[in-house]
């Protein structure tokens, strides 16, 4: 089918990735509904599905929820295609590229972050945006957001395309490590990978996305219409479960417990899981949608920078054709 062979033309052996199974479910043996989400690698964006578990949402909902770790966008798209992951956590832009350039029938039904949250990482020689001409700046893919980004970041302090090289090097964990080879001068890191490279020593923050770009679509959850379909009560239960979540991860009353959780389930220290707590959920936070809601005009903004780097379009497109609003309504409603 055509969605196919776009993707496996896309995705460089995704095909052959072997996923890692984390069984997150804190549901019983009995539960009647099982939805399996495909993300990334444990990062502060899962933290709802971290917490669903620990608080026993789940069990509640009587759902089990089954997480894999897919590294990179191609992969977690394939899968989603392919039914063997139910929903797809990743940032949106893959989604609309599987459906403007494959046909592919997908909806994003579920915000993740409404803004983009990186850690523009240096090494210690590199003291300003000018020290970047000339360098090898890594990117994920050439045609991936934080492509986009860091091209963003790199225009507001006087760069332009003829004065730096992006290298595409593959998903964080993979541009940390290209970057401690030497092989990148920089380049944008999630959290906790920017802080992981930070503490080896030998490198500097040059700076965070957010102070260039305050509002953008970024770490949806999507499915496949046939599923969602077919599958409505157990989407709905894992909806419902995220957004207490949600909720529950922006009262400061469960500072310290979200803190540990944080640092145990991705693996950083305490002082690193305090710091990104705050950044998405403290006081100061980003402002993001606490439920989940999706944001049009973050969407907007993706897709205008998709069409004037010729992604898809031209004219952009509306939002409205990627998203799907019913579930998280329905969703919000009985919660309510």
């Amino acid at each position: 089918m055509k969605f196919y062979r776009w993707l496996t033309a896309f995705s460089f052996g995704a095909a052959l990735a072997l996923p890692i199974l984390i069984p997150v479910a804190g549901a019983a043996e009995t539960a009647q509904m099982k939805v399996i989400v495909g993300t990334s690698y444990p990062n502060v964006d899962v933290m709802p599905i971290y917490i669903s578990r620990e608080l026993g949402y789940f069990r509640d909902e009587k759902v089990s929820v089954d997480l894999i770790s897919l590294a990179t966008g191609d992969k977690i798209v394939f899968a989603l295609l392919g039914g063997s992951i139910n929903v797809a956590r990743y940032t949106p832009d893959w989604i609309i590229r599987a459906v403007e350039k494959g046909g592919a029938k997908l909806k994003i039904v579920l915000a993740g972050s409404n803004n983009l949250v990186f850690s523009l990482i240096t090494a210690n020689e590199i003291k300003s945006y000018a020290d970047l001409k000339g360098k090898r700046i890594g990117v994920s893919t050439i045609a991936a957001a934080d492509s986009t980004l860091i091209q963003k970041m790199l225009a507001a302090h006087g760069l332009g395309k003829a004065d730096y090289s992006l290298i595409q090097s593959g998903s964080s964990p993979e541009r940390a490590a290209a970057l401690r080879a030497g092989s990148l001068s920089a380049t944008l890191l999630t959290p906790p990978v920017d802080q992981k490279v930070l503490d080896d020593g030998g490198y500097r923050r040059l700076d965070l996305s957010t102070n260039v770009v305050k509002r953008y679509a970024w770490g949806g959850e999507a499915v496949r219409e046939d599923w969602a379909t077919s599958n409505k009560p157990a989407l709905l239960a894992y909806m419902r479960s995220w957004i207490r979540a949600n909720r529950w991860l922006h009262d400061p009353a469960n500072k310290d417990d979200a803190i540990h959780i944080l640092a145990r389930e991705t693996k950083i220290d305490a002082a690193t899981a305090k710091l990104w707590y705050e950044v998405y959920f403290g006081p100061d936070a980003l402002p993001v949608a606490k439920d989940g809601k999706l944001d049009p005009v973050g969407y907007q903004a993706l897709l205008d920078d998709m069409t004037n780097q010729g992604q898809i379009g031209p004219p952009a497109p509306t939002p409205e054709k990627y998203l799907d609003t019913s579930y998280w309504e329905e969703a919000i409603k009985s919660l309510n």
